[in-house]
């Protein structure tokens, strides 16, 4: 029976994992959070989402992983090459392709690289989407040609060029669309319509073009020459996820699945991933808050299976996000330890104001107040040089601050701050929640977290690799695991793992306060959620970390 690399990602830790197509042998090849996986022969490319969505490579067994390019998304391989879109880079546009510098948040530019990410080279631009064909010959993986969709005046431009990028050529124009994939001589695509959704299908033999409607989907796959979407929509109450089964050649359709739910309980119920292997289509369903999403296998008496065995294939300990109070952020939900004040001596304070205007209409307010420990800490000497530190630091900001006012006209009230808020004491470290914050116009105010963590005898500060003895890509991949989890549990389907997985993109291994219960690691506010969200903490459980 043969062996799927990656699919499986959820199961422990959301590492990269082989398991059979029945879930059997589940085997973890790497400890990493894997996007865009792709399987050749003996090999798994790879984006690796804890490491700044670098492309990697990686034996079916596990071994000879090998890095090949820094970052890179929407991966694909041929025969030969890696293909993979990235911002521009001048140095691999051998071919002069852009002839003017583009924005630096682009990462439409398509790029191939060697097996060994040695030879790179631009090919296209302004890549959309794009799709490996094999041709005719459907025993030669990925010999022929490379099919795109680029948007060009409120068209999706369907082009077809050779595997480097030479001899490209338009082959249809088909409005707005979501996704589209080449298969047995043809280019299916969900599009959009004056009536809703259609398939619309491209022969690449004949040039002609036909569509069908088909129910507002979200994803499509072909298997057994069907095509499979996954659809969604209300009906009165209920909110209805179903699978459909299309002829691809007359349009005809039936549902073969069918989930509902009531429209309340929406954000906890969720299907998604719809894909096909040789051995059936398979998707993720939202199960239960202890359960989370599971992996389920369509079946052909209309219903599904569940796949995923979870005393076969060992999961993570979902984190604990911490519940908001009122002020929406972490500051109003910290709780230091108990008695952590007989440890403290008097604080570093500060505070200066400045007036503007003839009749003082502006003003501001600039405080510092940083803790100092007493010798009942060993090392708290250290310590305290390091707060005497930050207190010079930041009062070098407050010309800065005023500068700002000076230069602001009308009434208003700024003001600035350097405080904590939070002291946890334990038994070999202490964590404190240094914070800046303030108010200089606009809808809210800002809070900046900077906590800080000290070994208790020397008063060194202590890194997030030396607390868990591991890497910073390593400790995001457990940590950020954990996170996805809980959100997972909770049905927040912003945060199911994708290609983008803005938990481990943001991680900042800087910005963890340590707790009795386990290690917190802190979103700013806009980081991962929109601003009304406010800011995210979870605590990952110390037995999750084998701390």
């Amino acid at each position: 029976m043969p062996y799927l690399c990656g699919v499986w990602r959820f199961a422990n830790a959301y590492y990269l994992y082989r398991c059979k197509e029945d879930g059997s042998e589940p085997q973890c090849l790497v400890r990493a959070h894997a996007g865009s996986i792709c399987v050749q022969d003996d090999e798994v490319f790879f984006i690796n989402q804890t490491d700044g969505y670098g492309i990697y490579r990686v034996k079916t067994d596990g071994t000879g992983l090998t890095k090949l390019c820094d970052s890179g998304n929407r991966l694909q391989i041929s025969a030969e090459y890696v293909y993979f879109c990235d911002t521009y880079h001048a140095e691999y546009d051998t071919r002069g392709l852009v002839t003017e510098e583009p924005s630096e948040f682009e990462d439409d530019f398509l790029y191939r690289t060697d097996r060994d990410g040695l030879r790179r080279e631009l090919i296209a631009a302004e890549v959309r989407q794009y799709v490996l064909s094999d041709g005719d010959d459907q025993n030669v993986r990925y010999t022929g040609q490379v099919y795109c969709w680029k948007w060009k005046e409120k068209n999706t431009v369907v082009s077809r060029m050779d595997l480097d990028g030479q001899n490209e050529e338009e082959l249809c124009r088909l409005g707005i669309g979501i996704d589209f994939l080449v298969y047995e001589g043809a280019i299916f695509y969900i599009g959009a319509c004056d009536e809703g959704e259609k398939i619309y299908r491209f022969s690449l033999r004949d040039g002609e073009t036909d569509s069908f409607r088909v129910p507002e989907s979200t994803e499509f796959c072909i298997y057994d020459d069907r095509i499979y979407t996954l659809c969604k929509g209300m009906e009165g109450d209920l909110y209805r996820v179903a699978i459909n089964r299309i002829d691809r050649e007359d349009g005809s359709s039936e549902e073969v699945y069918r989930y509902e739910y009531p429209s309340e309980d929406a954000d906890a119920c969720w299907m998604s991933d719809l894909f096909a292997t040789g051995r059936g289509v398979f998707f993720r369903q939202y199960v239960s808050e202890n359960e989370g999403c599971q992996w389920f296998r369509l079946t052909d008496d209309k219903g599904a299976e569940q796949w995923e065995d979870p005393d076969r294939i060992p999961g993570t300990l979902p984190a604990r996000n911490i519940e908001y109070g009122e002020l929406n952020s972490v500051k109003s939900v910290l709780v230091s330890t108990e008695g952590y004040e007989a440890y403290l001596s008097d604080d570093l304070v500060y505070e200066a104001d400045h007036t503007v205007g003839e009749n003082g209409e502006g003003y501001g307010v600039y405080q510092i107040c940083l803790p100092q420990f007493n010798s009942r800490i060993p090392g708290y000497k250290k310590i305290n040089q390091y707060f005497r530190h930050a207190c010079q630091e930041a009062q070098t900001d407050q010309e800065a601050f005023f500068q700002i006012l000076d230069e602001e006209t009308g009434r208003f009230s700024y003001y600035q701050m350097t405080d904590y808020d939070y002291v946890y004491i334990g038994e070999r470290y202490i964590t404190v929640a240094k914070y800046r914050g303030g108010y200089s116009d606009g809808i809210r105010i800002w809070t900046v977290q900077e906590p800080v963590t000290f070994d208790w005898q020397t008063g060194e500060a202590v890194s997030l690799e030396e607390l868990l003895g591991m890497t910073w890509q390593e400790a995001s991949a457990r940590l950020t695991a954990s996170a996805c989890k809980c959100l997972e549990r909770d049905g927040n389907i912003w945060f199911f793992l994708r290609e983008e997985n803005k938990l481990a993109e943001e991680f900042d291994p800087e910005k963890f306060f340590l707790f009795p219960e386990g290690i917190g690691i802190y979103y700013e506010r806009y980081a991962v959620d929109c601003g009304a969200a406010g800011d995210y903490l979870f605590v990952v459980p110390w037995e999750e970390l084998d701390f």
